[in-house]
């Protein structure tokens, strides 16, 4: 498909419009297109309609929450990250992404909580490590070494 379909198709998803929608789809766009691009857009600007549309075509609502446990960890909102972490299936990239985020905003609490939920420091070929060096934060080094072990 045309990257012109793609633009329509993000335009749409920002406007709720749920007959362009169906439309690129119904020509082939692939829902899926920049994971799920579509239904984050139109779930952060609360069209119902239109999410309940393309989740029922297929769209994957898992990154909806993989977007903003990234988005949470950047922010350093503690308190969201715990909610996703404990109430919805995140995935293991997110979890990863959300990391570095956490590491590079130096919120430790979100470390801890990522630690606790399954990022080992040496995901991504140690890539996780690397960060933590960059970092170069004592405090940070230290939440690490329970988990090097």
């Amino acid at each position: 498909m045309a990257d012109i379909d793609l633009s329509i198709f993000f335009v749409a998803a920002h406007n709720g419009d749920i007959f362009i929608l169906k439309k690129c789809l119904d020509k082939g766009l692939d829902i899926h297109s920049c994971n799920d691009l579509a239904l984050r857009i139109v779930t952060k600007a609360n069209h119902t309609k239109a999410i309940l549309f393309l989740l029922s075509r297929g769209a994957n609502i898992q990154a909806v929450y993989d977007e903003e446990l990234i988005h949470a960890a950047l922010q350093g909102k503690t308190k969201t990250v715990r909610i996703l972490l404990e109430e919805y299936s995140c995935s293991q990239e997110a979890k990863i992404y959300a990391m570095y985020n956490a590491i590079f905003g130096r919120h430790e609490e979100i470390i801890e909580l990522l630690l606790q939920n399954g990022v080992s420091p040496t995901e991504n070929n140690g890539a996780v490590l690397n960060v933590v060096k960059l970092c170069n934060n004592d405090r940070i080094n230290n939440l690490f070494k329970d988990y090097l072990k």
